[in-house]
């Protein structure tokens, strides 16, 4: 159960990460090599996807399959668009100002710009002189500014979360000391009770033999 269960996490996480190095690289790799890697990742998705449809695992396991599936085959899709357009990416039109850009390869930081950026930059500065191409490229290297601010401040406050949590750890658990485990805090319990009770005990023997002696 155990290997039914990791070989298709282990096989979604291996195609994400074969697709995303084939992807990157710059300039593309062969035709031949990029369309092989696509092929026996989109195999390998296809044959984890049944052990994970019989096996009947925990609703984290479950959720976490199913979010390698997705991106694993995001992945997939994503390089399997970008076999069929030409051998150049849309940040060299962005940047370098290449004409006739019909059909760029998108890496991901592209596909964000073109889909949550670049219109509403370019429409902020369509009153500026200039060509297309230069405000297109301003568009792209203020886009690529402002995410690497965004990423910059993320890690900071994970950062400071990560440490804040220690001191928290720390705080509530004093370094050289262990918790103690479940016998021992019975066992600490148990005596606890029994010194209880056995000083109530003397309380009333105390009691008794003082109401003896008043009689």
């Amino acid at each position: 159960m155990e290997f039914i269960a990791a070989w298709p996490a282990t096989t979604f996480s291996a195609v994400l990460v074969a697709s995303e190095v084939v992807q990157v690289q710059m300039p593309p790799l062969s035709t031949y090599v990029e369309f092989a890697s696509l092929v026996v990742g989109s195999i390998a998705v296809a044959l984890a996807v049944k052990p994970v449809r019989r096996w009947k695992a925990e609703a984290f396991r479950t959720a976490w399959l199913l979010f390698l599936f997705l991106c694993s085959s995001a992945s997939l899709l994503h390089g399997w668009y970008n076999s069929m357009q030409e051998r150049y990416y849309a940040q060299d039109c962005y940047i370098q100002g290449m004409q006739g850009c019909r059909y760029p390869r998108y890496t991901w930081l592209d596909m964000l710009y073109e889909l949550l950026f670049r219109e509403q930059c370019m429409l902020l500065l369509m009153a500026d002189a200039g060509t297309f191409a230069n405000l297109d490229k301003e568009c792209y290297s203020v886009f690529r500014e402002r995410l690497k601010m965004c990423a910059k401040v993320a890690a900071q406050c994970l950062i400071l979360a990560i440490g804040l949590g220690a001191i928290i750890v720390a705080d509530s658990r004093p370094l050289g000391k262990q918790l103690p485990d479940e016998a021992t805090m019975l066992a600490e319990a148990r005596a606890e009770e029994m010194t209880k009770t056995s000083g109530a005990y003397d309380r009333l023997e105390h009691r008794c033999l003082a109401e003896l002696k008043d009689r």
